[in-house]
């Protein structure tokens, strides 16, 4: 009956010991999911942003066309043309750099998480062999402390047979 209780004890406190493991874990893979989450977000605004400006920029280039056609300075308008389009190459080159950024930060992400996992499973592995190197040392003794009960049962049932032999 001890035995039993001890054994359930001990998986009862494995289960525990698990299950604020696995807790642990799901707490860490939510948390880099929230980040991921919220990077996204990010990404979508900066992106809304940039499309706000691209929408600007199309409509300072309309505008900046009716003016010029208005004065009749072609010269003006090539220098403003110009001036724009190196605008819209800057804020090109801004989206594709905040993207490429998110794109790193995301990668970054995703490598400590896996870092992350690999150490959590590894832990993980290491406290399974403990356990299990602790549960066949349990084995070992129980067998070895069965047998030496019988040995001593077995020796007392002689030292009985003994003494009855001998009032005979």
């Amino acid at each position: 009956m001890n035995e039993k209780e001890a054994k359930h004890t001990f998986d009862r406190n494995n289960s525990l010991e698990m299950n604020e493991f696995l807790n642990r874990i799901i707490e860490q893979v939510e948390q880099m999911v929230s980040e991921i989450d919220k990077k996204d977000k990010e990404l979508a605004m900066k992106e809304e942003e940039l499309a706000n400006k691209d929408k600007r920029i199309e409509e300072l280039e309309a505008q900046l066309e009716k003016r010029n056609v208005a004065i009749g300075n072609v010269s003006h308008y090539l220098d403003m043309e110009s001036a724009l389009r190196h605008v819209v190459e800057v804020a090109q080159e801004n989206s594709k750099r905040i993207e490429e950024n998110a794109n790193k930060k995301a990668e970054m992400i995703i490598e400590e998480a896996s870092r992350n996992a690999d150490r959590i499973v590894n832990e993980s592995l290491i406290k399974a062999e403990k356990i299990e190197q602790e549960a066949n040392l349990l084995r070992r003794n129980i067998r070895l402390f069965k047998s030496r009960a019988k040995e001593i049962v077995s020796l007392e049932t002689e030292f009985l047979e003994d003494l009855e032999k001998a009032d005979i």
